[in-house]
């Protein structure tokens, strides 16, 4: 009976450009904003790392939800700084549980990267973890979980199998702790596609 009655909220649909690269979405904490990632697109400047990555870069959107109404409202998109050129590329989002920040794993880099949003949804690039100890950042950090008491963030790392973890004692300053390396076999690739581990 539920599912009977649900209906499609009048203007939820928001249409990207073609060339888009939809990946993922997630609600903020407070459910006023949707944030996507828009995973690769094409982008004829960026000269790609290595042969397995396009030319192609990533932006994040962030979109408004109408509390009355239900409807979303898209802002600007934003990509990373053009310093991480030639790897752009972010994927895995995750929000703070109590504080209004958004980080996203830089794919091409192995790093966890750091987002603010205001009272309006607008994002801003606040920078990248830390690393005192010199662990290293771990090659295709995807996906990012965090603890509900937000002290510490995890994220996969697909190409070495691995998972780091992060101090979140200043939450726009994670602080790289541990990689700790996964055991067993790891699935191949595709045929055709590298496999560099």
């Amino acid at each position: 009976e539920y599912l009977r009655r649900r209906r499609a909220v009048g203007g939820s649909t928001i249409m990207l450009p073609d060339g888009s690269s939809p990946s993922q979405i997630l609600p903020s904490r407070n459910g006023r904003f949707l944030f996507g990632n828009d995973f690769l697109v094409s982008d004829g400047a960026v000269i790609p790392p290595a042969p397995i990555f396009p030319a192609a870069r990533s932006f994040l959107d962030s979109l408004a939800i109408n509390r009355h109404t239900g409807a979303l409202a898209i802002g600007t998109p934003e990509a990373l700084p053009n310093l991480f050129d030639p790897a752009p590329l972010m994927l895995g989002l995750q929000t703070h549980p109590s504080k209004r920040i958004l980080y996203a794993g830089l794919v091409g880099f192995g790093q966890l990267s750091v987002w603010q949003y205001d009272h309006l949804g607008n994002l801003s690039f606040v920078g990248t973890e830390q690393d005192p100890n010199n662990l290293g950042g771990q090659g295709g950090l995807c996906w990012i979980a965090i603890d509900p008491k937000a002290r510490y963030a995890y994220t996969s790392n697909v190409v070495v199998n691995t998972i780091s973890v992060f101090s979140l004692e200043n939450p726009l300053a994670p602080t790289r702790t541990q990689n700790f390396a996964l055991g067993g076999p790891k699935a191949p690739l595709p045929p055709g596609i590298p496999e560099p581990y």
